[in-house]
Order: C-alpha cells, then structure tokens, then sequence
C-alpha cells in the first residue's frame, strides 16, 4: 500500500469518527465507533485524532490513556495536545507525578506555536514563580502577547492589572485601560470594577 492511500484511510478514519461522534453523514451517533475509528487513525500518528481520542477518555476520567494520546499529539507539534500534557503534569494527573518545570516546558512549547490557553498559563506560572524564577516582566510580555495575537479577556484583564500597579516594572495607565476596555467587550467578569478603579 503507498503512503498517499495510507494517508487517506487514516483521514477517512479519522471522518468516520467525527462522523460517530457528531451523527452526522448517515450515521448514528455512537461513541464507542466514534473511539474505534479515531484509535485508528490515531495509532497510524494522525495528530486530530490524537487530540479527539485523549479528549474522549478524559471526559471518561481515564486520564492515563487521555494522556496517552495527548502525549501521542504532542510529540508531533499538536499544540492543543501539548498544552494539555503541561496541564496533566501541573496537576499531576494521568499517571506522572506532578512536576511544574515538566508544565512549564510543555506549555512554552505550545504557547510558541500561538496556544492562546498555554501563554496564559504560562504567563501565570512566571508571575507566580511555579517551576521557574518568579519573572513578572516575562509574565507581562506574555499576557500582553496573547492579548494581542488571542484577543484573550484574561490575558487583557491580567495585562491591566500589572500595567496600572507597576509590578512588572512598567505603569502604563492608559494601555492598562485600553485593555480593560478590551477585557470587557471579550467577557471578563471582573474588569468592569478594574476600569472603574482605574478611572477614578
């Protein structure tokens, strides 16, 4: 069999799955076909179906084998399922013991490929000083990034709160407001009474 048509059953395994799981194309939702048809394709190294399968088992609280097949999708540069392998070893779930440098590492590897979540965390992990040095201008310039490239109500809302305060070494009350506004407009519950505080 040729690579190309060993991509494509891999893909249709994959459609199959979404098919299962959504009951759509013809078929009856079934959760048990829809994880056949993503094991499949997972086990051939489809990233997607990496992603979906952890996700299934982790909404089964089988966290080993979610982490099984976050690990699968992260090892291929999945940057949803590298963000969720930081998260299991911050919490120390699936098997591995809780590490915070493991989580750092994982997250930085998502978060450099745009993982709006992985910053946050990440940007929370250097303000805080958990598996690192305690780095508030690297946890700035992080939550102001994913405010930038996510449109992240709590990075704009973290963002503020350092800029108004200073503790990161740069007070800037009026970028602090302007991504207050923008927290508000994207949903955070607490940046009505920050902007509050911070116009009068």
């Amino acid at each position: 069999m040729s690579q190309n048509s060993t991509q494509v059953n891999v893909a249709e395994q994959y459609n199959l799955g979404i098919m299962y799981a959504t009951g759509q194309g013809g078929k009856a939702q079934n959760m048990d076909m829809a994880k056949a048809s993503f094991r499949i394709a997972a086990e051939q190294g489809f990233d997607r179906a990496q992603m979906n399968l952890a996700s299934m088992y982790r909404q089964e609280g089988d966290m080993v084998n979610a982490l099984k097949y976050y690990q699968m999708g992260a090892d291929q540069g999945q940057r949803e399922c590298m963000k969720n392998v930081g998260y299991f070893y911050y919490e120390g779930v699936g098997g591995v013991e809780k590490s915070h440098e493991k989580a750092l590492e994982w997250y930085k590897k998502a978060a450099e490929l745009g993982n709006s979540d992985a910053m946050l965390n990440l940007a929370n992990m250097y303000d805080e000083g958990e598996g690192t040095e305690v780095d508030k201008e690297k946890a700035l310039e992080l939550h102001l990034r994913n405010a930038r490239e996510n449109n992240d109500p709590d990075s704009q809302f973290l963002a503020a709160t350092m800029l108004a305060s200073g503790t990161a070494g740069t007070n800037n009350l009026t970028m602090a407001v302007e991504l207050c506004v923008q927290s508000i407009k994207n949903g955070h519950p607490g940046a009505h009474q920050l902007l509050s505080a911070l116009q009068s």
